[in-house]
């Protein structure tokens, strides 16, 4: 995302001195005036061998809420100001999604119940909410790994989309 939105920044707008994006893999976003948060792919698809979490089970719906409601509520407590959560894209099926039992629950059923429950969320705690999902779906199998827009098509208009909302819609 960071990548295509810094395109639209340079290449198309000329604006790069005013606005400074970057990618930060953190916990925290107290360093950052705007913050996106994503959060919810690791939660219910399968993890990479080498990861710390690889032996953690999916998180049920009402725990997933518990989560993502803790999280809001350390970031508004915290003194985090301009955090918006974003939704959940989805992913291509492939073998870890389709096996019996299934290794990888990012299916569309399970996905957009993640994303209704941040939605609900953004509502009732007062954060911002952004659906790229009319974005997203109707290229929902496009990726090149299966799981991430990246250097495309799809990430490119869905970076304008954002970068749109971030500057002018908030």
């Amino acid at each position: 995302m960071a990548h295509h939105v810094n395109l639209w920044l340079n290449d198309e707008w000329k604006v790069s001195q005013a606005i400074v994006v970057r990618y930060i893999k953190a916990a925290l976003p107290r360093h950052c005036s705007k913050t996106v948060i994503a959060n919810g792919q690791w939660a219910i698809g399968k993890l990479p061998n080498g990861v710390s979490y690889k032996n953690v089970s999916p998180i049920q719906f009402p725990n997933y809420q518990a989560e993502v409601a803790a999280m809001i509520s350390y970031l508004q407590t915290n003194g985090t100001e301009n955090f918006y959560l974003r939704s959940i894209h989805y992913n291509s099926f492939g073998h870890f999604k389709l096996t019996c039992p299934p290794t990888d629950w990012r299916t569309p059923p399970v996905i957009d119940r993640y994303n209704d429950i941040l939605q609900n969320l953004s509502s009732t705690m007062n954060v911002p909410y952004i659906d790229t999902n009319f974005i997203i779906q109707p290229m929902w199998d496009s990726a090149e790994d299966f799981c991430h827009y990246r250097r495309d098509k799809t990430a490119a208009a869905e970076a304008l989309y954002m970068t749109g909302k971030l500057i002018f819609d908030y």
